[in-house]
């Protein structure tokens, strides 16, 4: 992208060479005497050509006015800054991540019954294995990458756009924490309205067996058929309630880190210290916000071929997985989600800020 002012230059260079030099055989003698001529400063033809040995050639006015005409047709906002290089740092860090994905889904999930699974990650991870081999452990990946990349693409998108409406933004006044937390909560909440429908066939995919579903479509077409158009938003209450906080959190705290390092030091961090501010925002974002995350999967996964349907909302889910474990219930699976979300989001924000860069 950012190559592509200059290719247009030197296509610019080379047509003005050619232009240059048919115009100096053919132009009759008076208009190059006429551009050797005194004239005004406003003279048109004194303006944009100069003579050379033996051609014309463009005058540095023509660059100013020319080359930065086109450079201005390319600038990208930093809304479209922020969107493509959103997109980037989801697929790339949620690939990198897939395999404790696939195991944090099973520990969420629990068993057939509902009931918290009881197994350790590495029971969970011989019997991923043993379904497929080491691309079991990518299996809903697809699904998992085509909500990430738009989702994350939306969210700091989304991040942008609302931050830069703040009151005294265009004063260059940095937000305040509020600001950024409702910001992040915001733009989470936009992105997971967005790619819903895509989360649940990424659930569903990590758990089936393997031949249960075709693909994404495949999957989303049985969920409308057994549940209708509702049975795509299953447990989106609890999602956005866990966004809310968690985007909140994570983006004002990632951010803030940032502008921190910037502010004492004067240059931008490093990829590494971007990986270390993604690591401490992710973990206190995950913290907050991961019971309503076990919830949310455990009213996706219920009906589905083989699992029983034992929670009527929201509440209930809450109140038996405590009545039935305790507390800690609620952060059932909260080591391998540790294992996946903080590299994940950690190499999201150094791909963001490095895509953003390069822009």
């Amino acid at each position: 992208m950012s190559m592509l002012p200059f290719e247009f230059e030197m296509v610019a260079a080379v047509s003005l060479e050619k232009t240059s030099r048919c115009a100096s055989r053919r132009m009759s003698s008076k208009y190059v005497e006429e551009s050797s001529r005194p004239s005004s400063p406003e003279s048109p033809l004194r303006r944009y050509v100069t003579q050379g040995e033996n051609q014309l050639q463009a005058s540095e006015v023509w660059w100013l006015e020319h080359v930065n005409k086109v450079r201005s047709h390319v600038d990208l906002t930093i809304e479209q800054k922020s969107f493509i290089a959103g997109a980037f740092a989801g697929i790339i860090s949620r690939t990198a991540t897939a395999p404790m994905d696939r195991v944090k889904v099973a520990f969420q999930a629990g068993n057939a019954h509902g009931h918290m699974c009881q197994e350790s990650i590495t029971s969970i991870s011989k019997k991923i294995y043993a379904s497929g081999g080491w691309t079991a452990f990518f299996r809903g990946n697809g699904a998992n990458s085509i909500k990430v990349t738009p989702e994350s693409a939306v969210k700091f998108w989304a991040f942008s756009f609302i931050s830069s409406h703040f009151p005294h933004h265009d004063q260059n006044r940095p937000l305040n924490g509020l600001e950024k937390m409702v910001a992040g909560s915001a733009a989470g909440a936009t992105a997971q309205l967005a790619i819903y429908p895509l989360e649940m066939a990424k659930t569903y995919l990590c758990l089936a067996k393997p031949g249960d579903y075709n693909g994404i479509a495949h999957c989303l077409h049985s969920i409308v058929q057994r549940d209708g158009i509702a049975g795509l938003y299953r447990g989106l209450a609890p999602s956005l309630l866990g966004i809310l906080p968690y985007a909140g959190v994570d983006l004002a705290l990632f951010f803030t880190l940032k502008e921190a390092y910037v502010n004492k030091y004067e240059h931008a961090p490093s990829v590494g210290h971007v990986l270390l501010f993604g690591a401490i925002s992710s973990t206190c974002g995950q913290v907050v916000s991961y019971p309503l995350q076990v919830v949310r999967t455990k009213l996706q996964a219920q009906g589905m071929k083989g699992r029983h349907v034992v929670y009527t909302g929201m509440r209930d889910c809450l109140v038996k997985i405590v009545q039935s474990h305790g507390i800690s219930g609620l952060y059932r699976g909260i080591l391998p989600n540790f294992m996946k979300s903080v590299p994940a989001i950690s190499i999201s924000y150094a791909v963001f800020e490095t895509v953003k860069n390069s822009l």
